[in-house]
């Protein structure tokens, strides 16, 4: 699969992409949000599950890297995973390295997958979810048109603590095509 944008070309993960995601994954900035702390070997296994979910079919599990063309480097991952096939929710996700931050990817990224879903995956619903204190994730849901839904308290335990998190969502009546 591939997703190309105006900035940006979205595709599956290669091995080769491995050192970046390292890299990316171990900088502190990354894991304030996220879970950090992963050794290059647990990387590794994460990168070879997302190689597995790419043969499969019908994929339930996208997980993707961000390019800036004309490089092939990784400077960001794209997931899009089943939740619920009963009513055709997906949940979005992003992370990018922090030197890319602030520049449109992750929205431009987020945008392309969310218009994937509702056109080639039959999507009703798709929603994320992101650390209550991250308000570049927030931004970034709120620019591709998404709502808030609500503030869950203390669903993730990250860095030794109790963090809360909040859930936005876009269903596929509300979803407006990104423009060529």
């Amino acid at each position: 699969m591939e997703l190309i944008t105006p900035r940006l070309k979205i595709r599956e993960f290669r091995w080769n992409d491995l050192d970046a995601l390292v890299e990316m994954d171990s900088d502190p900035r990354v894991s304030r949000y996220e879970p950090g702390g992963l050794t290059a070997e647990q990387i590794r296994y994460r990168l070879e599950g997302a190689l597995e979910w790419a043969r499969e079919t019908p994929r339930t599990i996208f997980k993707l890297a961000i390019t800036l063309p004309p490089e092939e480097r990784a400077w960001g991952r794209l997931s899009l995973k089943m939740n619920q096939a009963n009513i055709r929710e997906w949940e979005i996700g992003w992370t990018l390295h922090p030197q890319v931050w602030g520049k449109g990817y992750a929205s431009e990224a987020a945008r392309a997958l969310l218009a994937y879903a509702f056109t080639q995956l039959n999507a009703h619903r798709v929603v994320a979810f992101c650390h209550a204190e991250n308000a570049a994730s927030h931004r970034v849901m709120e620019k591709i048109g998404m709502t808030r839904e609500g503030h869950l308290r203390e669903t993730i335990f990250l860095n030794g603590v109790w963090a809360d998190e909040l859930v936005y969502s876009i269903l596929e009546r509300d979803f407006q095509a990104p423009r060529e």
